[in-house]
């Protein structure tokens, strides 16, 4: 349903409720007043088309004026005081309302006065009926506020956010008043009509003979007043549709990963507590990604989100085989000796983010930065180490055709070019976060890692590129073997083991491709 139509629908309902006052006036008038029989059905039709008319005229006049008002544009400073100025409306309306019907029913009583003396009975149930189509008028400002804040943005759902619990029993009985206060005007008109009904009768007749001289008025009676609080509840219907269809955009914004949500309607009853948690639940999944955002930084985002999850319950780290790679500049000591600090700063940070690039692109998990060193790896699966073995590798080889382009970025910064050198090694790590209380480091260590470690340093004296244990070799397919050379079997410093390495040369050397 769009806002257009509802807004005509409810216009035509409220002016036709205004309408139907004249004949229902006119009806009861005639009803307890034989004078009023006399002077025929057209005087009370008269007097009381000229008092409904008058009434929605003014009414009509009155919503408007407010609506344009309220439509216009506004600048940001303003925005406080139109919030405000809608909230007030329907009480605003509501007085408006009452003094106009005070105001134009003068006349009419008078008028009333001169040929009855049921004239304040007749105003009674007119200032009644008039409560009703007031009640109704009300409601559909409940509605149209919501509409007008939804068009003119007006409310922030983050202004839905208490610090104090909301009163369940008071949210309860915010939201009943939009039922009971129909009802309650259903039951006062009803009862008012039958009381007056009755004392209009002569006291020698019975309650059976009253009730079938007045079925048809109590019939015609009935059916109005139940129209009457179905079209109540049409407003009803379509205020919670509002309320509902907005809950909805928030938690489908929220699913997008949308936090920040700028569009809302002033929410009651138990709406109010829907929203508030609404936006808790944003606010908390809003601070939570910015924390992994900002945690990314610091570690890969994959293992940011295990350290964050609360189920991961292994505060002592857990074992597990990866794949490792270690990397290292070239004589960083020599190189940066000649650069100033800013320099040297600016030069790793080029050179990591671009290594970065290729870690992410590929799912590699970056442990730490060591210096101008990278420690990083590759959780490997018992039935996929070949192809994990192999991403690995190829992350390697990429980062040796990467290091060209960096270079192209370190000369135009009139900084020297750089050289590293790669080890690849695998086996079964701690993985976990490891410090003190205050301050942890999520990372791996074992042996494998400072196998890893003392591999890369035979890079400068083989002067290759890219150096390999034979385990890794052995795990690859031929694609990959054939890149890589045997250096022989090699005492490793701090392992009583010797290991064959193999060993493949950089790519500006041309006897190594990119996989």
């Amino acid at each position: 349903m769009k806002t257009r139509n509802f807004t005509f629908i409810s216009i035509l309902l409220i002016i036709t409720a205004h309408l139907v006052l004249i004949p229902l006036l006119s009806f009861f008038g005639l009803n307890i007043c034989s004078l009023l029989k006399e002077s025929g059905f057209w005087f009370g039709c008269q007097e009381s088309s000229k008092l409904v008319l008058k009434i929605i005229f003014s009414e009509i006049l009155f919503l408007s004026i407010a609506y344009l008002v309220l439509s216009r544009s506004i600048s940001p400073k303003n925005r406080n005081y139109r919030k405000k100025l809608i909230a007030l409306l329907p009480e605003v309306n509501l007085v408006f309302h009452t003094t106009t019907f005070y105001f134009f029913s003068i006349p009419y009583q008078n008028n009333i006065a001169e040929v009855s003396p049921h004239s304040k009975e007749v105003i009674l149930f007119l200032s009644i009926a008039f409560s009703l189509v007031t009640v109704a008028t009300w409601k559909w400002l409940q509605v149209q506020i919501m509409i007008v804040e939804s068009q003119l943005n007006l409310v922030t759902i983050n202004e839905f956010s208490e610090k104090k619990p909301f009163s369940l029993i008071k949210l309860w009985f915010d939201e009943q008043k939009f039922h009971l206060i129909p009802l309650l005007g259903v039951f006062v008109f009803f009862t008012c009509y039958t009381l007056l009904f009755l004392e209009s009768l002569e006291n020698n007749e019975d309650l059976f003979q009253i009730l079938k001289n007045g079925k048809t008025h109590f019939f015609y009676i009935a059916v109005g007043l139940i129209s009457w609080h179905f079209m109540m509840y049409f407003f009803e219907f379509y205020r919670s549709y509002l309320l509902s269809s907005e809950i909805s955009f928030h938690l489908e914004q929220i699913s997008k990963q949308e936090f920040n949500l700028k569009k809302s309607i002033s929410p009651t009853g138990f709406y109010k507590l829907i929203f508030s948690l609404v936006n808790n639940l944003a606010n908390t999944l809003l601070k939570k990604s910015r924390l992994l955002k900002g945690f990314s930084a610091f570690v890969s985002e994959s293992v940011a989100q295990e350290i964050l999850n609360p189920d991961i319950k292994a505060p002592n780290g857990t074992k597990k085989e990866v794949a490792i790679l270690m990397a290292d500049i070239r004589d960083f000591t020599q190189l940066s000796s000649h650069l100033k600090p800013e320099e040297i700063v600016d030069l790793l940070n080029t050179y990591f983010t671009d290594m970065l690039e290729i870690f992410s692109e590929h799912g590699v998990v970056l442990d730490k930065f060591i210096g101008d060193g990278i420690l990083a790896y590759l959780p490997l699966e018992k039935e996929n180490q070949t192809t994990e073995l192999e991403k690995i590798t190829k992350v390697a080889f990429q980062m040796h055709h990467k290091i060209n382009q960096t270079n192209l970025k370190l000369k135009e910064k009139n900084l020297p070019k750089l050289k590293v050198g790669i080890s690849l090694h695998k086996g079964k790590v701690v993985v976990g976060s490891i410090g003190g209380l205050n301050r942890k480091q999520h990372t791996i260590i074992g042996d494998p890692v400072n196998m890893a470690s003392r591999l890369e340093a035979l890079c400068k004296d083989f002067q290759v590129g890219v150096v390999a244990s034979s385990i890794v070799i052995e795990c690859l397919s031929n694609q990959y073997k054939l890149k890589f050379v045997s250096l022989g079997t090699q005492k490793i410093r701090g392992f009583d083991n010797p290991i064959e390495v193999y060993g493949a040369l950089p790519i500006e050397r041309k006897l190594v491709s990119v996989a």
